[in-house]
């Protein structure tokens, strides 16, 4: 990763449809997990979503590195609306953990109707935040 830091390898705008477009070549290789490295900027978030939404979740967890100060935390979110992901923001002063889903805050947003006191709602509420974040996040 500091290599490809310190040597700027790539360029800007991230085209999320080519990953897509492996997805869907590779659709029937049973990969499980996919995992990003991107500058992290994007602009075809809206194309993606509506790509992937036709088909079935093709993976169980989702990682993204963002690399670089400016960075759209955006990037991996089409693959990841529907399962676990994690997505780290790299720099110069190594690796940080900005956004994160659990398989634990899927299942808590999933008992949302059975919610009937508030303290039930705030032993969840973060994990309710979480999916709910991770719908919206990068639609206008």
């Amino acid at each position: 990763m500091n290599t490809f830091i310190s040597k700027k390898y790539g360029n800007e705008d991230t085209l999320a449809m080519n990953i897509v477009n492996l997805i869907k070549e590779n659709i029937n290789e049973g990969f499980d997990n996919l995992i990003i490295a991107t500058d992290g900027e994007i602009e075809d978030i809206p194309e993606c979503d509506k790509e992937l939404k036709s088909m079935k979740q093709p993976f169980s967890f989702v990682k993204t590195y963002i690399i670089g100060k400016e960075a759209n935390l955006s990037v991996g979110v089409p693959f990841s609306r529907n399962c676990p992901y994690q997505t780290i923001l790299v720099d110069e002063n190594g690796e940080n953990m900005k956004l994160s889903k659990t398989e634990l805050d899927i299942q808590s947003y999933n008992k949302i109707d059975t919610i009937s006191e508030y303290s039930e709602f705030e032993d969840i509420y973060q994990s309710l935040y979480k999916c709910i974040f991770a719908r919206v996040i990068g639609k206008k």
